[in-house]
């Protein structure tokens, strides 16, 4: 709906049309409120890793920052629907890392407000959208709007107001998601510095009420920093400029806002009317009193927010909008890492990267005497103090000079050969962080990954390869890999500060064969995906790295086809890329009152122009119903259950089998038609079931823990006649997490082409033909008396059955015991090593299957290369019919 329908150019016709809006004139050219269509769509939809919009949103533009708020039909990160702003960045310059906010009366995430109606409009020097919903007596009203003379600022305006009767308000919040450090929050309060927290957040459990009282602070201004790894750099202001409590005849209260920040969100909220005396910082007075509180008849609560948009990832670029005190200058010679500021109490100011000759400016707050700065880079950081005494206050800058930072050693890479390069620090160095962003951010006094943190540099083998990295002074040994079937070799390398050294070092060779096999990892992220800082070309990099041959791309909830930059980088006849999706419910809905969990589907069709990429609904939708969309679509995709267990998870909801979808728990022990499993076999009117699902990922990066709990899931569904082939992949979302560890060995037809390459591998899954590996390989066959053979995923029978297993390994990935599973319990134990031939008789008068599993126990060699993981592969079952 419009509130204008008078076209750009057109001439002013509401002089006399005084009920209208304010008119647009041709000056106004620049402001843009629409709906996005095929052919608006490349001008007003931003680009960049988390830009989801597509046609049917709503756009928003004053010709420099472009804003999508998503249609009211199009699901947005925790609902079940739309209304939510979803994109944000610069008009062109590909920078949206943006994900999403959500409005939270009594900060509820499961009873958020549906929105009814969306429309858009325009004033005399701006464009807005405006969605409107209503729930138990508060109708609930978002404004976002773009101005000519705010060229870099969105406004939101959130209004919450009692229409009748219903659920009592007491508190009133905004949830801004950046879920894994997609985005770096730098919280800050501008009036009193002794609230702000900078980069140390807490870690915050939100089942836990004094943790959130703990972490509640007051604050108005956070700072979210963009990955500083991606090609276009940005940087979210958000300040929250008021919170109003209104009458119906405009008396106004302002309210005390407070702030939560966590590695994977923030909140802005406020309580809904000023408590009795109490403290600035809300505790469990303020909230007991909370608990009578709620706005009359006609009464309403304001959120005003303003989102200030720079294209970099310094924090001063936002705070020097704020701050009113002297400018600093100087340089870092040579120039590297970032500047961390603070008053001399030690109150956290704001952040500065310098330019790329070491040259730094940064405002500091009026009032500040002494500033106090940190440098944080590869090597040593050092501390400063400055006085910004009266002169420099008078003439509104103190310049501190050229600074002595410290020389990090540049080690030239080898070329023209993929490998993944691992520096481990020895006689008392510690291991390096490659790819810091130098934010000194860390949650409960740990340092958090920012995603591209790590010892190790990935090399293709082309020209896009890194050159060089950047390390300390110190003793390290270098380890030289290319995945799990080849040799590792390793060098010594001591280098001081400031020096160029070359690195040495001989390339990993082929040691281990696998005919008829490829090496698949069916669960992998970048940052496409909302919780991912991973730049596409060093996820391509770092997979090429292992060695690995078939990468399936499953973003967070859309599908994102990256073959073209496969090609683009050389690598098209390296990695065969499958475009999938990673279906991830974050909404508590009727019909999954505990979401629907985690699931991959793989291969899809890729529509750039459609919302998040061409995905289906998917919140609030059962199983049963995602996996026929994907019959329907994609007859020929894979539908895989990811992850069904985890253990201390932020989400409880991301574990299906904790849960299957309707808040009861899958208990193994139990038959499927127990009370607890029987939700797994209700089926839809097309026959499917939950449990119907083709792939079951059994282990799931370096858990064993949890690998051994799935295993029993598994080994429960197979005994009562499912058959989900068992999966292993890294579901790796960051560069310390391996890509392709542990991988799928698929016996498959070798394909002329990708496209037969594809098929043969599609068939090869779903046929059960499988081992799952973190670097040990196996070969599994039954043979009965009859000559007749029996692999991985086949039938057999007889009266005398040989299980035959060959054991291998390259000589770094250490295996000893190898374990035979019959129908779930454990049949034969046996010691084993690489190169092991193990046949065993089986008993031929009974049913059920055969799983295979070789183990063994990391050295240092295999913890350097594969940190935190144990060796490890397991074979799918191998189906056995007895007499009878």
């Amino acid at each position: 709906m419009m509130d204008t329908t008078m076209t750009r150019g057109a001439a002013c016709l509401c002089l006399t049309m005084t009920l209208l809006l304010p008119c647009l004139t041709l000056a106004d050219t620049a402001l843009r409120a629409e709906q996005l269509t095929l052919d608006n769509w490349a001008v007003l939809r931003p680009q960049g890793p988390d830009a989801i919009a597509g046609i049917g949103d709503w756009a928003l533009s004053n010709g420099h920052l472009c804003a999508v708020i998503s249609d009211l039909d199009h699901e947005s990160g925790m609902t079940a629907w739309g209304g939510v702003l979803v994109d944000l960045g610069h008009c062109g310059a590909g920078n949206d890392q943006w994900l999403m906010s959500h409005l939270l009366p009594n900060m509820d995430t499961e009873s958020l407000t549906r929105p009814h109606s969306l429309r858009t409009g325009f004033g005399a020097a701006s464009a807005f959208v405006v969605v409107q919903g209503q729930q138990q007596g508060l109708r609930l009203e978002s404004r976002y709007q773009l101005e000519l003379d705010r060229r870099d600022t969105l406004t939101v305006v959130h209004t919450v107001t009692r229409v009748g009767p219903g659920t009592e308000l007491n508190t009133l919040a905004t949830m801004f998601l950046h879920p894994s450090r997609s985005l770096t929050p730098y919280a800050l309060n501008t009036a009193q510095r002794e609230y702000s927290l900078g980069f140390d957040w807490l870690q915050v459990d939100r089942s836990d009420e004094q943790v959130m009282l703990r972490a509640m602070q007051p604050g108005d201004l956070t700072v979210f920093m963009g990955a500083e790894a991606l090609d276009a750099p940005v940087s979210y202001g958000v300040k929250l400029d008021s919170i109003t409590r209104r009458t119906p005849a405009e008396d106004e209260q302002v309210i005390e806002a407070f702030t939560i920040t966590d590695s994977d969100y923030s909140v802005f909220g406020g309580l809904a009317e000023v408590p009795l005396a109490g403290s600035r910082k809300p505790g469990i007075w303020e909230f007991l009193q909370s608990r009578w509180m709620d706005l009359a008849q006609g009464e309403s609560l304001e959120m005003r927010f303003s989102i200030l948009v720079k294209p970099d990832t310094s924090v001063a670029h936002i705070t020097d909008e704020y701050y009113q005190g002297a400018v600093i200058t100087g340089q870092i010679q040579p120039a590297n890492g970032r500047l961390l500021l603070s008053d001399a109490q030690g109150h956290p100011l704001t952040t500065v990267t310098p330019a790329a000759d070491g040259r730094f400016r940064v405002r500091v707050p009026q009032d500040v005497s002494e500033v106090v700065a940190r440098h944080v880079t590869v090597g040593h950081g050092r501390e400063y103090r400055w006085r910004v005494d009266a002169a420099a206050l008078d003439s509104g800058e103190l310049e501190v000079g050229v600074l002595s930072g410290s020389s990090a050693a540049r080690v030239q890479l080898p070329t023209g050969y993929a490998m993944r390069l691992t520096f481990k620090g020895v006689e008392g160095t510690p291991d390096p962080s490659i790819g810091d962003d130098f934010s000194g951010a860390n949650s409960a006094g740990e340092t958090w990954d920012n995603g591209v943190q790590t010892n190790s540099v990935s090399l293709a083998g082309t020209a896009g390869d890194p050159a060089e990295v950047l390390l300390p002074a110190g003793a390290y040994q270098v380890y030289a890999s290319r995945g799990l079937e080849f040799s590792v070799t390793t060098t010594e390398l001591t280098v001081g500060e400031g020096d160029t050294t070359k690195l040495v070092i001989a390339w990993p060779l082929r040691v281990l064969d696998t005919p008829g096999q490829v090496s698949a990892d069916l669960h992998v992220h970048s940052a496409i995906s909302f919780d991912s800082a991973m730049p596409l070309p060093e996820r391509i990099r770092s997979f090429a790295a292992m060695g690995a041959e078939i990468l399936v791309a499953t973003e967070h909830n859309r599908i994102y086809d990256y073959s073209d930059l496969v090609a683009d980088m050389g690598l098209a006849d390296q990695i065969t890329l499958l475009t999938g999706v990673e279906f991830t419910g974050m909404a508590y809905t009727e019909a999954t009152p505990s979401t629907n969990g985690h699931s991959n589907v793989f291969p899809l069709r890729y529509q750039p122009r459609e919302f998040s990429g061409g995905l289906p609904r998917h919140e609030g939708v059962r199983l049963r119903d995602l996996m026929q969309w994907t019959r329907e679509q994609s007859p020929d995709a894979l539908f895989q259950l990811n992850h069904p267990r985890v253990k201390n998870a932020p989400d409880p909801g991301l574990a299906y089998f904790d849960h299957l979808g309707v808040g009861q728990a899958f208990d193994p022990e139990q038959a499927m038609t127990a009370q607890s499993n029987v939700a797994l076999l209700e089926p839809n009117e097309a026959g499917l079931r939950d449990a119907d699902f083709d792939l079951l990922e059994v282990l799931n990066g370096t858990d064993m823990e949890l690998y051994r709990l799935v295993r029993e899931d598994w080994f429960s569904l197979l005994r009562q006649g499912l058959r989900p082939v068992g999966t292993a992949n890294s579901d790796s979302h960051k560069s310390a997490a391996l890509v392709a560890v542990p991988t799928n060995y698929v016996s498959m037809e070798m394909g002329t082409s990708a496209l037969a390459t594809q098929a043969s591998m599609l068939a090869g899954l779903r046929a059960g033909r499988v081992v799952g590996s973190n670097g040990p390989q196996l070969a599994v066959l039954i043979e009965n008396e009859q000559g007749e053979v029996a692999t991985l995923g086949d039938t057999i029978s007889g009266q005398t059955l040989s299980l035959q297993v060959a054991v291998d390994a390259a000589d770094w990935i250490p295996v000893d015991t190898l374990v035979v599973y019959l129908n779930g319990g454990v049949f034969r134990t046996v010691p084993v090593q690489a190169g092991d031939r193990v046949d065993l008789a089986l008993p031929g008068d009974i049913s059920g299957f055969v799983v295979v599993e070789v183990t063994g126990t990391p050295d240092a060699t295999y913890r350097a290369v594969l940190p935190d993981f144990t060796p490890l592969a397991f074979s799918n079952p191998i189906w056995l019919v007895g007499d009878g």
